[in-house]
């Protein structure tokens, strides 16, 4: 049977030991047989903490178990702490940058970077895998069932070592995903081709081929796209009259710019619109048209 003292996570510093009791560490074997370890969580006294997590930042080795775990080398690592209670134990984690934890952060750049560590603290993986091909890539949520099994192959499963006493974490899964945007494209192109995916029924009228360019897409739904556009109600025409309040500021806009203004306000004030968002060539006047705007806002 575990005990407690089988999840102490342990710091050497000049020559005082100093440990925490951990909740869960994920970890993959690096080179030489070494453990890499990805994802922290632990508790214990404050200064343990705070000691603990700073020197897995520092690259210091910590043990459990006497197995050493230590952080990848060369990669970005952040730590976070919160007291508990009364602020006599605190909670820390740290953990390897490019984790998707939506508790903590999301940090992705697939222009630096092919691949991302995502955490299931539910156990479910499936649904991880699925939102973060759902958000980092765009694609349709109506495939969501499909992208695990479709994306399995770039999926590497991480070691999750639970501390039992914490029945919370019992759960937790982690894997590395891959794939980059170029990959991931493919793939989905690949499974529309081969009828892996099929188009949902739709009430949209319009027309659709996964052989066909964007232009050709265009093209085929030009009339269906002029119809759409035309049931659109505008925001704002040159035809509407515009707020006086405009002609009494201290740099008045020129017709055009004013008109530009009131409709990004009639905009913002519309409950059921995003945010717009205002361009302009150098010259314009879009400097002038967002210090107005922010003023009526």
């Amino acid at each position: 049977m575990n005990t407690e003292k089988d999840f102490e996570l342990k710091i050497t510093l000049v020559g005082k030991v100093i440990e925490v009791t951990v909740h869960f560490l994920i970890w993959d074997w690096g080179g030489k047989g070494t453990r890499n370890l990805y994802f922290a969580s632990f508790a214990g006294l404050p200064e343990s903490v705070k000691a603990v997590s700073a020197s897995l930042l520092e690259s210091y080795e910590a043990q459990m178990n006497r197995i050493a775990y230590s952080r990848c080398n060369g990669e970005p690592y952040k730590r976070l702490m919160k007291p508990i209670g009364l602020g006599d134990v605190a909670h820390g984690c740290i953990y390897n940058q490019f984790f998707e934890l939506s508790s903590i952060e999301q940090v992705n750049d697939p222009e630096k970077h092919n691949r991302a560590l995502l955490i299931a603290p539910e156990g479910n993986m499936e649904k991880v895998v699925a939102e973060h091909v759902i958000c980092r890539f765009g694609f349709p949520r109506e495939w969501e069932s499909a992208y695990y099994n479709m994306f399995q192959d770039y999926c590497q499963p991480l070691f999750v070592e639970i501390n039992p006493n914490f029945m919370k974490w019992n759960k937790v899964q982690a894997l590395l995903f891959k794939a980059d945007e170029k990959q991931a494209i493919e793939r989905l192109t690949e499974a529309l081709k081969t009828k892996k995916l099929l188009i949902p029924e739709s009430d949209v009228v319009g027309e659709f081929n996964p052989e066909w360019s964007m232009s050709e897409y265009m093209l085929n739904n030009a009339t269906h796209l002029a119809e759409k556009l035309a049931d659109l109600k505008p925001r704002h025409s040159f035809d509407q009259p515009i707020d006086p309040a405009i002609a009494d500021m201290l740099r008045i806009p020129f017709p055009t710019q004013a008109h530009v203004i009131q409709a990004i306000v009639n905009t913002v004030d519309c409950a059921d619109s995003e945010s717009p968002i205002l361009g302009g060539d150098m010259g314009s006047g879009s400097a002038a048209r967002s210090a107005i705007t922010e003023t009526f806002i």
